[in-house]
């Protein structure tokens, strides 16, 4: 009985979490490393994340003014916010120029 109720409550929050997530930008959604793929095929497919071995250094680098433009707008953000996508106020330029992995990997 106790499981059953677990796994109830269990999927509707998947269900409600899916659906909150369906209504960001393909852009939130890839900043949280979220795939609208696998998104659209439903819970069974939670956590809803490609297996992405990314090479960091293949990616194009930002200019300072970018760099500057990416921490202000992290650093307007909330708490909250930033722990949704993985950073640590502490951390937000080491995330901004190094990518989120790294800032995964602390």
């Amino acid at each position: 009985m106790f499981n059953s109720m677990k796994n109830y409550f269990q999927n509707y929050a998947l269900h409600k979490t899916r659906d909150q997530l369906m209504s960001l930008s393909d852009r939130q959604l890839d900043d949280v490393g979220i795939s609208r793929a696998l998104l659209q095929q439903g819970v069974a497919t939670w956590p809803w994340r490609e297996d992405k071995s990314q090479d960091l250094s293949s990616q194009p680098k930002m200019n300072s003014r970018e760099i500057d433009s990416a921490i202000r707008e992290l650093s307007r953000m909330s708490d909250k916010d930033l722990r949704d996508i993985g950073i640590d106020r502490g951390t937000i330029r080491q995330s901004v120029i190094s990518g989120r992995e790294s800032s995964r990997a602390a």
